[in-house]
């Protein structure tokens, strides 16, 4: 083996030509030994530098970029192993080094010189994660190749190479990034192993936790950039801890969190424009017929999180004509369900050979219950998309082709697929199949209009099967017209107004507005909306002070105890305010108010009754085990309710409840109380907002559930009305082999 000479150089710019000649005579003189360059990042390693390296022998020259791995922090370690692969993990031959510079200015090219350093950060992230995937088989593969830059050719790596490499583009583009190691749990972190890496970056002199990881699996499953992905402190902070040698400690008052709205506008604007790779699928039916779907999206209709598919046959190795259709089912979850189930059953079986029998009964519980995942498939290929489900979605022009009719029992188990054609109404989603003389074809689906000074403009989503690196894969852009393109099946709008390179041009020279298409057949722009689109845009999404939000931590089953010992709710005016005990003063603290409250709430709702000698009447009820149990499970149910629809579905809750928690007899009657008036919901909101803040741009007007004979009238009146619904339901069943749709028994 080799022995090695390492050359800290820093700055890729101090490569020059005493260097190039000085390497030259040491490769000559010195034939068994390799050459390493220290450089701090790539910022300015040219083409032309690794050329000159190449010249002088392509295979004993290395260029080790140190990013992450700085010798400060491998100084730290006292594992060996860790310091071997943060030493040797990031050193690249020169053929890598090109590899990766290409994927880097490739990247690069698509930042618009009117970005913000916080959209710069958005599109990265949006970037990464639609071509990057969490490597499935990492437990096999060389340190190096998952843990380095190679991810970014690669397409695959785990959360030490999504850092590295989020760490390298912020390098590159002056943002400000912190590369981070620890661990996700206490367990963990008193072992002293490092098992997650993570990065923080500084925005408007505020520190902002990233885990691309998080963002990785949620975007595999077909989910949008959201809060929680990105900023959310509250979240991040239950599963983060640093390790001890990191900058930054003290998340709770060092890290800021970045509001949602904020967040989700950025990522609409600035990832507008991509392809998906990593959330496209290949369906194979019982008949042979062959098909893809890609999950584009998600949208939430009457608290129904709906999935949108782009749909193609697929048939001699290409991607037919696509249409949308819309479905309850997630499939990418099911699929990645799968996945796991199969590495689970496989170190199940070698857990047995081995004989570590304690292993395989962990393995066995945590197998438990993914019996229905392989018939769900065989489900989504058969029934879900099958042509006669398809044909009967696009011939009540819903294209809405149901959901997984799954009865979750202690064992999950697949009853079949059901279609509500009341529901499917409701998603108006207008979208056409479009077709080009040159035989292909594109959808377009409308998103409304846009409010400009000088009017309005219509926008849509282009979805096109494209041909990129010997594979079909689906391409969004997102164009602006000023009229009405939906009912225009001229072949002058495909073939020249839709065109592919017309699309891919107009998106470099004006964001995506494409004028519009006259009868003669004629492109007409508005030149100020080519300005306006082209660089304006960005610069009315700036990030403010408002748009930062505090860390709130979650309120504890502890905490309230501790909150009803020493506080009351007291009425100033007619106003309930909280006083404390010892001083009589009132809490003019927002957060400290609001949790009070919510104690004393929980108080009023759980403490059913009353003992002797309590320190305050019902606290022995209200703060058992049991009702610690319950309070954890509502406590998850609202912050599920709070991130999904911006607010709580008390029903929802109630329901969750009922179906989900019968540990307790007075589980139900508890969460009535709770939700009991106006103020309580409306204290509930503010509380979980304030530790959700995900949903602090949301608004939603809140149903109240009253403590009364009135909240069940209406409860047993809600499922009279889904009795009814489900009279009406379509069901999509196999006879005779062969699939046929008729009213569910």
């Amino acid at each position: 083996m080799n022995s090695e000479i390492r050359l800290s150089v820093r700055k890729a710019s101090a490569i020059n030509q005493e260097l190039y000649n000085w390497i030259a005579t040491f490769v000559k003189n010195q034939p068994n030994k390799d050459v390493i360059l220290n450089i701090d990042n790539t910022c300015g390693l040219t083409p032309e530098i690794v050329k000159r390296l190449e010249n002088i022998d392509s295979r004993r020259i290395k260029i080790r970029i140190v990013g992450g791995y700085d010798e400060v922090r491998v100084a730290k370690y006292t594992a060996e192993h860790y310091v071997l692969m943060h030493r040797n993990d990031n050193v690249y031959s020169l053929d890598e080094i090109r590899r990766i510079m290409r994927v880097i200015v490739k990247i690069e090219a698509g930042i618009n010189p009117a970005w913000s350093t916080e959209q710069k950060l958005i599109y990265f992230i949006g970037y990464l994660n639609d071509k990057i995937i969490y490597h499935p088989f990492h437990e096999t593969q060389p340190s190096k190749d998952i843990r380095s830059l190679r991810g970014l050719y690669s397409g695959k790596t785990v959360c030490a190479g999504y850092a590295l490499i989020l760490k390298e583009l912020c390098d590159r583009n002056n943002i400000e990034c912190q590369y981070v190691e620890g661990v996700c749990s206490k367990e963990d972190a008193a072992k002293g192993v490092l098992t997650h890496a993570w990065n923080i970056v500084k925005l408007n002199g505020e520190y902002f936790p990233i885990d691309l990881t998080w963002r990785a699996s949620k975007n595999k499953r077909g989910k949008a950039l959201s809060f929680e992905d990105l900023a959310n402190v509250n979240e991040f902070i239950k599963s983060h801890i640093p390790g001890k040698y990191e900058v930054i400690q003290d998340y709770a008052h060092t890290l800021k969190s970045i509001d949602g709205m904020y967040l989700a506008t950025i990522d609409s604007i600035i990832n507008r424009n991509k392809t998906y790779e990593s959330t496209r699928f290949f369906g194979r039916r019982k008949d042979g017929s062959e098909y893809t779907i890609t999950q584009v999206s998600e949208m939430v209709i009457e608290n129904v999180l709906v999935y949108r598919y782009i749909y193609t046959p697929y048939e001699n190795d290409k991607m037919g004509n696509p249409i949308v259709f819309y479905s309850t089912a997630n499939v990418a979850n099911m699929l990645m369900a799968s996945q796991r189930k199969k590495k689970l059953e496989m170190q199940l079986r070698e857990a047995k050979q081995k004989g570590n029998y304690k292993k395989a009964q962990d393995l066995e519980k945590m197998l438990e219950g993914s019996e229905f995942i392989e018939p769900s498939l065989t489900a989504v290929d058969d029934l879900l998309f099958s042509k006669a489900n398809l044909q009967r979605a696009i011939d009540d022009k819903t294209h809405f082709i149901g959901g997984l009719d799954l009865d979750r029992g202690k064992k999950t188990t697949l009853k079949g697929i059901v279609v509500d054609p009341v529901f499917a109404k409701k998603i108006n989603k207008k979208s056409s199949t479009y077709y080009r003389s040159d035989g292909t074809s594109f959808v377009v689906e409308e998103w409304g209009k846009i409010e400009l000074s000088t009017g309005f403009v219509y926008r849509y989503s282009l979805y096109e099967p494209i041909l990129v690196d010997g594979e079909w894969i689906i391409k969004k852009d997102t164009i602006f017209t000023d009229e009405d393109i939906m009912h225009d099946y001229r072949m002058g709008l495909s073939d020249i107004f839709l065109s592919r390179s017309r699309i891919d041009r107009k998106e470099k020279e004006a964001g995506g507005y494409l004028g519009r298409f006259s009868q003669d057949e004629i492109k007409i722009y508005d030149r100020g909306r080519t300005e306006f689109f082209k660089s304006g845009i960005y610069r009315y999404y700036e990030m403010s002070d408002k748009q930062v939000k505090d860390y709130v931590e979650t309120l504890t089953f502890d905490d309230m105890k501790r909150l009803v010992r020493n506080y009351s709710i007291t009425y100033v005016n007619g106003k309930p305010e909280v006083c404390s005990k010892s001083s009589g003063r009132i809490v003019k603290d927002k957060v400290l108010s609001l949790q009070a409250m919510f104690a004393n709430i929980w108080l009023d709702a759980a403490g059913t009754k009353y003992m002797g000698n309590e320190p305050v009447p019902g606290y022995t009820y209200a703060f058992n085990s049991s009702c610690e149990e319950l309070f954890k499970a509502i406590s998850d149910f609202i912050t599920d309710s709070m991130n999904r629809f911006g607010t709580v579905d008390t029903y929802e809750v109630l329901r969750m409840v009922e179906e989900k928690y019968d540990n307790y007899k007075y589980a139900s009657e508890i969460v009535t109380k709770l939700f009991a008036s106006e103020f309580a919901i409306k204290t509930i909101n503010e509380l979980y907002r304030l530790q959700n803040p995900s949903s602090l741009w949301r608004n939603k007007k809140l149903e109240v559930l009253g403590y009364n004979e009135e909240t069940f009238k209406e409860l047993a009146r809600r499922k009279r009305v889904l009795e009814e619904q489900k009279k009406k339901l379509l069901e999509v069943v196999e006879e005779n082999n062969r699939v046929v749709i008729r009213p569910r028994k």
